[in-house]
């Protein structure tokens, strides 16, 4: 019996007892939600006219929102207090209602009935209030969930009451006002001492999750029954016994999870005691002991070191700690100054005035004025619109959208939840993001689609989009000043700049190829094409750099996927162009303006680096698989989708069919994020970081400076290298031990460090004076300078050799490169992941088979250009999936986006050159031989005619392109000396970097 006692104490001390007594309390509390039944029984009673009864309505909706009272008297009185009051209110204010209605009292003025359905309807407030305050304060680390559940049942209060109410068949419609009057009272007296806090933080079990699971799962239930029962009763008639029948189906569901606390504290195991709250506890003692005001040390701020950002969690949790204890003693020594607080910061405990002044609780106010008023105006609004499209039984759509309100909060409360937990800060969810961001990024490659329209709305000629493309090419290139303000910019700032160039350039094109403004001149044209093409660079900067710092140990991945799917943009967005089907082809412009803009604005707050390194999952190579699956799918159909639309002629709804598929496998990777926060368990805390913890240890022990001993170095054994990673850590720790003391003793010299080795943190400066970084910039001009002017030329180059489709090879060469990067990627982190081998070995692979590739069409082979399309769009795409991950890990991320912004004028530098003076040159002259030996042939009559008026500019056959071919696949042989170079350089600081060889 004592025992009995004990567990019934604990019982009704219970988090979970109180808030299924809040969820009943809600269940009662959404009295306004009746009104629409109420006031037709008011109307009819008192003889009312519309407008008196709008009144009403009025002071009803007074009532039900100014709840400051309620909220004031919350922190004075016990919660048993505030919703008697609330009881009060509710049962004298209908009361009196009822009492008028039904004739028991003589008829009032009508200011007297607004006063008291003001009074009734107020106490929905203190119902309201009293359940939230307790169940947030019990259940301090799932106010999601709660306050969704809670407010959901208030919304289903009016379908629940109306049930009841048709269950007791009262004899008069005034009836509806007493039960109004009456039920809630009754039920809110039972349990309101049950609503109280009890100490919640102090009750967590590991049963919590399935217990929320059960709550939602009869939310559910109830939701569909509410249906079904409306349904039900709208499509026949149900006679009395089926109506109590199925009332009592709802009030069990009602009182359902009463199951949960008593399982719990009757029939489980005692529960282990554990604790939650908002603020980790350190932070907490920090703040009573500090009291109401801070310590400041601007000079220790300023010191910081850069690498803090990047430790483990807990070693950050030691030198707070260990700084702390610093101020506290210079506090008391007078060494720094006491600053007092001027208020509670976010987060913390704030009165109603004390938010009255802060930004955001305005923000979120004005916010939840348009939006929540937005939805409020439809849901008053609703019976009448669907009256006005044709539909009788309106209520249905009333009851309906109360039902999907229930919904909308309790799902509201979960997703919100699982989103604060760890969704929107998911590194899987960056990546995501920043793969939709390059889907648009590549507006460069739709030159090819918008200079036909330029030129005929502008009347240019060849030489005129000539200029536009060099504009084109120098906006997509010259990104420095991207990445400079990526390091002191947060990087939506930085995707928010591009969409502004983006917008403005082309959006300024648009309206004067549409003629909607005049026609400037030709330079202003160029400058506008100049801004539009150069918002691609702070795109791809700030997709790279957030998903590079968030995946230290997958960048090879991370930077093919990402620029893979920059190349495939052009197709992306020509085929959502033909979806759309404009009345003109300036159109095309105007998408590009506003397409990318817009997506891109909606996603520029989710790319940012999220302390990624922290969020390490034994699933994330699985969900790389998945990625990689997605891209190989992605690039079959779009090659199938631009054969089927070469060879055959589809209606638009086939397009629309087709382009909607392709948008969801773009949407697809979501299923990533999605799948684990909300549906898989709790990650294990692993980390990953680029350099090995005793290398740091060392870095950071030996503060700014070196220790040098040339004689060590020079006779140092070339056995080192072989020896196993824990016998090297060994060596190294016994020689710094010895360093130190000679350099104690004197015996070598301390030498300041000149500046960062190779896998520190380099700036675009530093990294300039190394030979590493231009030997990989030089064989990034030769290889990928030779791969883009073959792009560039491939639609000359099959016209040269007879074939008239000449943009399947540029479509086709456009999906090679997207696999090529991605291919690159991948294939490249095998390497250093499993064989710990510099990256630029796999740059040298694909530049031996470049130079095959361009050898193979110089000698004039059978099927040359396709083995061309395909091996070169291969091999250049993986160069910008090899290069950018390769100077990430040699020259560190602190500059990578100067970094690779400066690579990024290889290309062009390189086909400036090769096309520009070496293809083009050798061009025009078989040109000129060609149509020359015309001419002769033609006068000695043998029949060979002068075939058009510009065939003098014309090249016909493999001669036209094969000795630039050969030129060039003698510089991707250079190239690839130059690589091998690199790696021969960087065999010592890849071993570092990754340790010894998986295999």
């Amino acid at each position: 019996m004592v025992q009995f006692s004990e567990k019934f104490r604990g019982f009704l001390n219970d988090r979970w007892l109180v808030f299924v007594a809040s969820m009943w309390v809600q269940s009662c509390s959404g009295i306004g939600y009746l009104f629409g039944s109420i006031s037709p029984v008011i109307k009819s009673g008192m003889g009312y006219n519309q407008r008196q009864i709008a009144l009403l309505g009025v002071a009803k909706d007074l009532g039900d929102a100014i709840g400051f009272l309620a909220g004031i008297l919350c922190e004075v009185l016990p919660i048993s207090a505030v919703l008697f009051i609330g009881v009060v209110q509710n049962f004298v204010g209908y009361g009196v209602v009822w009492l008028i209605v039904a004739h028991k009292l003589p008829a009032l003025p009508l200011w007297v009935l607004c006063v008291l359905i003001f009074i009734g309807t107020n106490g929905e407030t203190y119902f309201n209030t009293g359940a939230l305050v307790s169940c947030v304060q019990n259940f301090p680390k799932s106010r999601g969930p709660i306050v969704g559940i809670l407010k959901g049942f208030a919304g289903l209060s009016g379908a629940i009451l109306t049930q009841v109410y048709a269950m007791f068949n009262f004899p008069d419609q005034a009836s509806l006002v007493f039960m109004v009057a009456v039920g809630p009272s009754i039920v809110i007296t039972a349990v309101m001492f049950l609503v109280r806090p009890v100490g919640g933080h102090e009750q967590v079990r590991p049963s919590d999750h399935s217990s929320f699971l059960f709550i939602y799962s009869i939310c559910v239930i109830l939701a569909a029954y509410l249906l079904a029962v409306l349904l039900l009763q709208d499509l026949s008639s149900l006679n009395e016994n089926v109506v109590i029948f199925l009332t009592i189906v709802l009030l069990i569901l009602i009182v359902l999870p009463i199951i949960i606390p008593i399982f719990l504290v009757f029939f489980s195991e005692p529960r282990p005691v554990l604790e939650e709250s908002l603020l980790p506890e350190p932070e907490k003692q920090e703040s009573s002991r500090m009291g109401s005001f801070i310590l400041s040390l601007s000079e220790v701020e300023d010191e910081r070191s850069s690498e803090e950002d990047t430790l483990p969690s807990s070693e950050r949790q030691k030198r707070i700690a260990h700084l702390q204890a610093k101020l506290y003693q210079a506090a008391a020594e007078g060494a720094v100054r006491v600053k007092r607080r001027k208020g509670p910061r976010r987060g913390e405990d704030f009165t109603l005035l004390q938010a009255l002044v802060k930004a955001d609780f305005w923000l979120i106010f004005l916010s939840l004025v348009l939006a929540s008023g937005s939805g409020l105006t439809v849901i008053d609004n609703l019976g009448q619109m669907s009256q006005s499209l044709g539909y009788s039984n309106t209520h249905i759509f009333v009851s309906m959208i109360s039902i999907w309100n229930f919904l909308g909060r309790v799902a509201g409360g979960y997703f919100s939840e699982n989103i604060v937990k760890g969704f929107l800060n998911d590194r899987w969810l960056v990546f995501v993001a920043s793969m939709w961001v390059q889907s648009c990024s590549g507006i460069g490659y739709l030159f090819g689609s918008i200079s036909p329209v330029i030129k005929s709305g502008m009347g240019y000629n060849q030489r005129q989009i000539a200029l536009l493309g060099v504009a084109k090419d120098l906006g997509g290139a010259i990104g420095f000043l991207a990445g400079i303000l990526c390091e002191v910019l947060p990087i939506w700032a930085i995707l928010f700049i591009g969409v502004v160039q983006n917008f403005v350039g082309y959006g300024v094109v648009w309206l004067i190829v549409a003629h909607k403004l005049l026609a400037l001149p030709l330079w202003v044209l160029c400058v506008l094409i100049f801004i539009g093409a150069n918002g691609e660079t702070y795109f791809n900067t700030g997709a790279l750099v957030s998903c590079v710092q968030n995946f230290p140990k997958s960048r090879g991945p991370i930077v093919g996927i990402l620029k893979g799917f920059a190349a495939l943009s052009g197709a992306i967005l020509t085929q959502v162009y033909a979806m759309f089907n404009f009345p003109d082809q300036a159109s095309l412009v105007f998408m590009v303006a506003v397409g990318p803009s817009i997506v891109i604005t909606a996603v520029m707050f989710l790319v940012r680096p999220v302390g990624g390194h922290e969020q390490v999952r034994p699933s994330d190579h699985s969900s790389f698989l998945f990625i990689y699956s997605i891209c190989v799918i992605l690039a079959a159909y779009l090659l199938a989708v631009l054969l089927l639309q070469d060879l055959s002629s589809l209606n638009e709804n086939v397009v629309i069919f087709l382009t909607i598929v392709l948008l969801i496998l773009i949407v697809l990777p979501i299923i990533i994020p999605i799948f684990l926060v909300f549906f898989s368990e709790p990650r294990p805390v692993l980390e990953e970081s680029l350099l090995p913890e005793p290398e740091k240890q060392e870095s950071s022990s030996m503060g700014s400076f070196i220790l040098r001993l040339s004689e060590v170095e020079d006779e140092r054994s070339s056995e080192e290298d072989t020896l196993p990673s824990s016998e090297r850590q060994k060596r190294i720790a016994h020689l710094q031990a010895k360093l130190y003391q000679a350099a104690a003793e004197g015996a070598v010299r301390v030498k300041r460090r000149k500046g960062p080795r190779r896998g520190e943190e380099f700036t675009l400066l530093q990294a300039l004076v190394k030979a590493d970084f231009w030997l990989i910039f030089l064989s990034l001009v030769l290889a990928s300078g030779s791969g883009l002017t073959v792009i560039d030329n491939l639609g000359q180059m099959s016209q040269s050799l007879g074939y008239s489709n000449t943009h399947i090879f540029v479509s086709m060469i456009s999906i090679w490169n997207f696999l090529g990067r991605v291919a690159g990627g991948y294939f490249s982190e095998n390497i250093v992941k499993y064989y710990a081998y510099p990256r630029p070995v796999a740059m040298a692979a694909v530049q031996v088979v470049m130079a095959f590739a361009l050898f193979f069409y110089a000698m004039g082979w059978p099927g040359s250009i396709y083995v061309v399309s395909v091996l070169i769009g291969l091999c250049y795409g993986a160069h910008w999936a090899i290069v950018p991950a390769a100077v990430s890990e040699l020259f560190g991320l602190k500059s990578f986006g100067a970094l690779y912004n400066f690579l990024t004028l290889a290309s062009p530098a390189g086909s400036l050159i090769f096309s520009g003076v070496i293809a083009s040159g050798i061009y025009d002259y078989q040109a000129k031989q060609q149509h020359e030996h015309r001419i002769q042939s033609s006068r000695l009559g043998l029949g060979v005619p002068l075939i058009i008026k510009d065939d003098f500019l014309t090249c016909y056959g493999s001669i036209c392109y094969s000795l630039t071919m050969g030129i060039m696949s003698g510089l991707c042989i250079i190239a690839f000396i130059l690589s091998m170079i690199v790696v021969h350089r960087t065999k010592r600081v890849y071993a570092q970097l990754y340790g010894k060889p998986l295999a």
